[in-house]
């Protein structure tokens, strides 16, 4: 186990949907992967996916240092560093080097193609994208040079099947930024990104960028309520799933839908601890807003060093020598993620849910989905016959967007709103 403590800001925690596995990324670098199914425990193995308060759940090997964990294919990635001379490397903290967990242990990829980008520099703290329907090309933005403290708003995209760099250029770019928490949300096709510090200050929490691989990026606008404690900026949060049960698990990318993101922690000025440490996010179709009035007596935020959400049950792993924590061991404990009480055992928990569930919330996605999607702004990769009717349709926008902008002035800390993307060799 990692004796360091913190070594990690950028703790994380990742779905595989298509194959039941979670694995989280904790604080001090060590990793956990917990088992699941989506369709809960109909004819499933409850020896197998069923977890228990204060059960031990063993350490998988630690990815390099500084390293950021990604999901491609059914397959865990880590985005590092590489030690390097070449001029690529215009940060000076090394160039970007990709490794695999297989077999029990962390291989470095091998063969990656620089040639199409003139910065290969390692960012720390990047956000990255993937896409179940892309199963071959993640997208990477900005990240921190620690070199010199600058943060970059480099977007890059890589293509697993030719280990191909390439710069992706865009008629608009957001702030650079890095420490955002992202996810698979509202659905499997776009991923939400939540909080995370740029140059000139914190995105806003009350307006939220997706990226959708097909649309580019959009924002969604978050209610705030007058009577809830306001949730402030932060990096570095850990942003977890709340979904429910699905009867056919070889349907995700048609019926599988988010109800809420819960937050937890994060790191506002100074290193403080962000407040509230506990919110969530309700993605309705028409209206997101945070609920930051939630009673979590029960659990003690210092002493969290990695946490899941598997359906209605929080799977909480603590850092604290008093939880019995031995090598290469974690005690994990449960809670319900409505009253954050303590839970027995998550099957128990999750046979709740489904005995009072009448209908499944995701047979509603369809048109969940079509209402969220009409509020992508114009970004689809356009080929060149089409580039004259994107230009009419962002006049269209631009003429809309004008009308209220005043209107939204207080949201505009962070421009989210992308043109069309292109690939481009910048050498």
């Amino acid at each position: 186990m990692t004796s360091a403590d913190n070594v990690n800001q950028g703790w994380n925690t990742l779905y595989d949907y298509d194959n039941g596995n979670i694995y989280v990324h904790l604080k001090n670098n060590d990793l956990l992967r917990l088992n699941f199914s989506l369709a809960g425990f109909e004819n499933n193995d409850v020896n197998t996916l069923n977890l228990k308060n204060n059960q031990q759940i063993e350490t998988l090997p630690s990815p390099p240092d500084k390293s950021t964990l990604f999901l491609l294919q059914g397959k865990l990635y880590a985005l590092t560093t590489l030690e390097s001379k070449t001029e690529r490397d215009l940060c000076g903290d090394g160039i970007i080097s990709i490794v695999e967990f297989s077999g029990n242990k962390w291989s470095t990829i091998t063969g990656l193609n620089y040639d199409n980008i003139k910065d290969a520099s390692f960012y720390r703290f990047p956000t990255i994208f993937t896409n179940p329907s892309y199963n071959n090309t993640i997208y990477f933005y900005g990240g921190l040079c620690e070199q010199s403290n600058s943060i970059s708003n480099r977007l890059l995209s890589f293509e697993m099947d030719t280990n191909k760099f390439s710069t992706i250029l865009t008629s608009t770019k957001p702030q650079a930024f890095y420490g955002a928490g992202n996810l698979l949300a509202p659905t499997p096709q776009s991923q939400l990104v939540i909080g995370g510090q740029s140059s000139s200050g914190w995105l806003n929490m009350y307006q939220l960028a997706t990226w959708d691989f097909s649309a580019g990026w959009s924002f969604e606008q978050v209610k705030s309520n007058s009577n809830d404690t306001m949730v402030n900026s932060r990096k570095f949060p850990l942003v977890l799933p709340l979904f429910q049960p699905i009867a056919n698990e070889s349907s995700i990318q048609d019926n599988f839908k988010l109800d809420q993101v819960l937050l937890i922690g994060g790191e506002s000025g100074g290193q403080q601890a962000a407040t509230p440490a506990f919110a969530k996010l309700a993605l309705d179709s028409n209206q997101w807003y945070w609920n930051s009035s939630i009673e979590t007596n029960q659990i003690d935020y210092s002493d969290i060093s990695g946490a899941a959400t598997i359906f209605n049950t929080l799977v909480v792993v603590n850092s604290s020598s008093t939880n019995n924590k031995r090598d290469n061991q974690y005690h994990i404990n449960l809670f319900d993620t409505n009253t954050f009480q303590p839970v027995k055992s998550l099957k128990e928990n999750v046979q709740a849910l489904q005995s009072t569930k009448s209908s499944p919330k995701s047979s509603s996605s369809s048109s969940d989905s079509s209402s969220f999607q009409k509020k992508v702004v114009l970004g689809t990769v356009f080929p060149v016959v089409f580039i004259s009717i994107a230009i009419g349709i962002a006049a269209f926008f631009m003429i809309k967007r004008r009308r209220r902008k005043e209107e939204e002035s207080q949201y505009n800390d962070i421009d989210y709103k992308f043109g069309y993307l292109q690939q481009q060799s910048i050498l």
